[in-house]
């Protein structure tokens, strides 16, 4: 039997690891004076995996927790509390010092007529028969209080080879759960290793039955996907359109193969394979920033023609994309904040190359949205995808503006003074106006701009009254 490498040196580092092996031990215990037979507990899952593999952030870890001790006596001794019908499928969620675990009986899963629950659950007495039901290898893994693996389907050879691979029947497991090809691919893109060849068949052989899933769940798992670094992300994405699970809810982004650039301006390829290396540049584990640098060119494939030269053109995509990005979200059941990030950015990034000669007004008008930041980061990631055709120099440039403008105004709150100062009611007192109208706002805007613009002192009353009455005749 193997333990874990740097058992103890975990438990010292990892409150929640320590608080975990100690109720382990407390369930054996309630388990003993209750008469249980031979009664057991293990830490089970992701946090087994990750500590085996070596590469684990063991504050992000959620410790779950498996047991012959049924869940009605541990409900008598334990801090529990239960979510939804939880119960039903003899699960625990115990409050111990501040953490929450999962504690679950043993059990076996009957039929899963939806794709998503089981129809029934049998609990059972031997943890090899709970290992069964579980979607991957190398998430089967137990672990006792001193470390010691329990390992019933060769999960730590598939850790060693850097295989995802179902427990038993891959198809079974899939039909038990379609998420679970999304995991799949999210596990593959995340350790660096490979999915296995029946368990890949599986995936494209089943892979239409994703629609029949929540876009909640689906888009839980793409967020996660997401939330690894650029790289990985994009190799999820290339792994999903490959097998056909991107069709499913992203055909967008599968039609984008359909469309060229031209050499000169894009070497690295069509629109997809620009768009993977643009994600691949990001440099980014925020979810949003990955997600609109995949989105930031999905207008193209709507906007598509060949000018009377024969070349690839995409006028309007930027505004056609950020439209277009309003139905994907929607159909997504994505917020409101998430789609407005990326509508922003998709909207907007065509600009950043024109910073160098934008007016002051229009460029503070970015850098003050909230969005900015995703903006700036997609932007640059769309940039340096172009490969040799990707300037630092002119980048500079960009960078450049943005730090000169910064600085003269730094931030909202110079602009909001200056609106404070010549407010509307400025405009209407110098045009004897007593009632607010459009006319009104737009002149305030003109004259707004018209002073970042042109770098006006607000205190020269004479000339902004000039200014005033020259937009009243425009």
């Amino acid at each position: 039997m193997n333990t874990i490498s740097n058992w103890n040196k975990h438990i010292n580092n990892n409150q929640m690891l320590a608080e975990g092996v100690e109720l382990i031990k407390q369930i054996i215990s309630i388990g003993i004076n209750n008469n249980i037979k031979n009664p057991e507990a293990y830490i089970v899952g992701g946090a087994v995996r990750d500590m085996i593999i070596g590469n684990v952030n063991l504050d992000e870890m959620d410790i779950d927790i498996s047991t012959n001790v049924p869940i009605s006596i541990l409900d008598n001794y334990l801090e529990t509390y239960s979510i939804g019908s939880n119960k039903d499928f003899g699960i625990l969620v115990v409050l111990s010092n501040g953490f929450d675990f999962e504690v679950a009986q043993y059990r076996s899963d009957g039929e899963y007529t939806d794709g998503r629950h089981p129809d029934t659950i049998e609990i059972v007495s031997d943890s090899k028969e709970d290992a069964k039901r579980r979607d991957f290898t190398i998430n089967s893994l137990y672990v006792d209080d001193e470390g010691n693996i329990i390992d019933y389907f060769d999960g730590q050879k598939d850790i060693k080879n850097k295989v995802i691979r179902t427990v038993g029947d891959a198809h079974k497991r899939f039909d038990e759960d379609y998420i679970r090809m999304l995991r799949a691919v999210r596990f593959a893109s995340r350790l660096d290793f490979d999915i296995e060849d029946e368990t890949m068949k599986a995936i494209k052989d089943n892979a239409v039955k994703l629609e029949s899933i929540a876009p909640e769940r689906i888009m839980k798992e793409v967020y996660k996907m997401a939330k690894q670094d650029g790289y990985k992300f994009a190799e999820a994405i290339v792994t999903m359109k490959d097998i056909g699970l991107l069709n499913v809810f992203l055909p967008e982004i599968v039609k984008m193969d359909e469309f060229e650039h031209e050499v000169e301006h894009h070497p690295e390829g069509n629109v997809f394979h620009h768009t993977i290396d643009a994600i691949r540049n990001t440099g980014s584990e925020d979810a949003i920033v990955n997600l609109a640098t995949l989105l930031h060119d999905v207008g193209k494939i709507e906007t598509h023609k060949l000018d009377e030269k024969g070349r690839h053109r995409y006028f309007g995509h930027d505004k056609r994309g950020s439209d277009m990005i309003e139905g994907i979200a929607d159909r997504l059941k994505m917020s409101k904040k998430d789609k407005q990030s990326l509508q922003f950015a998709a909207k907007n990034h065509m600009k950043m190359h024109l910073l160098p000669e934008m007016k002051p007004s229009k460029i503070i008008k970015l850098i003050n949205d909230d969005n900015w930041d995703v903006l700036e980061t997609v932007a640059l990631a769309d940039a340096k995808a172009r490969g040799d055709k990707f300037s630092e120099e002119e980048w500079g440039w960009v960078v450049d503006k943005i730090k000169a403008v910064k600085t003269k105004f730094s931030g909202s709150k110079d602009i909001a003074k200056i609106k404070k100062d010549i407010s509307g009611k400025v405009v209407m007192d110098v045009l004897g106006i007593t009632k607010g109208t459009r006319e009104v706002g737009r002149i305030h805007r003109e004259l707004i701009d018209w002073v970042i613009n042109d770098n006006i002192d607000i205190t020269n009353g004479d000339m902004i009254k000039d200014k005033i009455i020259e937009l009243s005749k425009q």
